[in-house]
């Protein structure tokens, strides 16, 4: 049973089973909180899932990728297994290039050519990074496939780099 009456100031008030409510209140609120509870739960999942997706899931990109030169790096091959991506700084995974200043002159010649390559292959057809954390200098471990497969597999075909075995192997005779 509902009685009108005047509350504090002279506001009309509800009066329904001892429960005092302002007119503009009703029982229909709890269920339109739910609604927009679930609505709220939803969009919160659909971003998480979107986020998600930018940083474990995989990116693909089409561009050309310069070999980087002096200064500031933002887009760029490194060497054989290191690349900066829009100012991100991407260790490739599962194989190791020899370093550009090696200690034999076969180790920094061979480190040229896989570069040089990695730069072919990555700058010829569209490509995908699959982050997966970081490593213990920061720098954010991945793997990039295109449609010729893994990278570091060609590279590995092709004599210009070592499956990764936990341990650098060495490049000079």
């Amino acid at each position: 049973m509902a009685i009108f009456g005047f509350g504090v100031r002279n506001r009309p008030r509800l009066v329904v089973s001892d429960r005092v409510r302002k007119p503009w209140q009703s029982r229909l609120r709890l269920p339109s909180r739910s609604v927009f509870a679930y609505a709220a739960l939803a969009a919160i999942a659909g971003g998480l899932f979107a986020f998600n997706a930018d940083i474990g899931g995989a990116e693909t990109v089409s561009r050309y990728m310069p070999i980087c030169a002096e200064g500031k790096r933002v887009t760029c091959i490194v060497d054989g297994d290191t690349i900066w991506l829009k100012g991100e700084k991407i260790r490739l995974e599962t194989f190791n290039t020899p370093e550009m200043n090696g200690k034999c002159e076969r180790e920094r010649r061979l480190a040229r050519q896989a570069t040089k390559r990695l730069q072919q292959i990555l700058s010829s057809n569209p490509f995908e990074v699959r982050r997966n954390g970081k490593d213990r200098y920061g720098r954010t471990l991945a793997r990039i496939e295109n449609s010729s497969g893994n990278v570091g597999d060609v590279l590995i075909a092709e004599h210009l780099a070592h499956k990764w075995r936990g341990y650098k192997e060495g490049w000079c005779p």
